[in-house]
């Protein structure tokens, strides 16, 4: 049996617009894209977001809606002005506004303080945290004791650090470390702020680079710690292979 093109045009219309109305009727259907971190798999914790899922292009207001925390809070531990619009900043705005506190304070901040602040499993390594963000979970009570102690050397004062200010914050940490700690964690050719144009100077190829991330090379000018938080990868292992290759 032969279908004329003009029925067939009409069934195939049909099937599209049906589908589209369905999904519509059923919550399924969206225009615009959605910015949802994955859940914790596993434990006790398992089914809630997790901040480690966090990315640099989430803005204020999108943490403060996913992990249903009030939005001044987040502004206050990032000595953030109480008028800037939430949904126009971006978790990786901090590391350019806070640029000379002389540690990295970015998207792994905000990770940290929302894990510490809900309470949930997160790993302490080379992360800082503003004092106004330390000050504002000891008073609720977030830290226990071995999270307290790590943040007595992992804390910065940025209350007087402007984003156009050159002044250089020295964070706590640099004041009580040993002079062997600190030298040895300059000879360290990924820190915080590393760019990957800093890591083909030292001499790694753009092919060492690439198997390392199991990626193409990003843009030279990128440090590798924004890289990371944008694309949901360990800083931490990152550094720790291309520092191996350095060596």
């Amino acid at each position: 049996m032969k279908i004329q093109m003009n029925k067939l045009a009409i069934i195939i219309l049909s099937v599209i617009f049906g589908g589209i109305l369905l999904t519509i009727g059923v919550d399924l259907w969206t225009t615009t894209s959605t910015k949802t971190p994955s859940k914790i798999a596993t434990g006790d914790n398992a089914g809630i977001y997790n901040p480690q899922d966090i990315r640099g292009s989430y803005t204020f207001a999108e943490v403060a809606d996913t992990f249903e925390i009030d939005v001044k809070i987040l502004f206050d531990a990032f000595n953030i002005p109480e008028d800037t619009d939430p949904t126009d900043i971006q978790n990786k705005d901090l590391e350019g506004m806070f640029e000379n506190s002389g540690v990295e304070v970015g998207n792994e901040s905000m990770q940290v303080f929302v894990a510490l602040y809900k309470k949930l499993p997160v790993t302490l390594e080379d992360s800082y945290l503003p004092n106004a963000a330390v000050e504002l979970l000891l008073e609720s009570g977030k830290l226990d004791e071995a999270q307290k102690t790590y943040f007595e050397t992992h804390k910065v004062d940025l209350s007087n650090l402007a984003a156009d200010d050159n002044t250089k914050v020295k964070p706590s940490e640099l004041s009580e470390k040993s002079s062997e700690a600190v030298k040895e964690e300059e000879e360290h050719l990924v820190k915080g702020s590393t760019t990957f144009q800093q890591v083909l100077n030292a001499g790694i190829s753009e092919k060492q680079i690439q198997e390392v991330l199991n990626a193409p090379m990003p843009p030279t000018n990128q440090s590798i710690r924004t890289y990371c938080s944008d694309n949901g990868v360990s800083f931490s292992e990152i550094k720790d292979q291309l520092n191996l290759l350095a060596e």
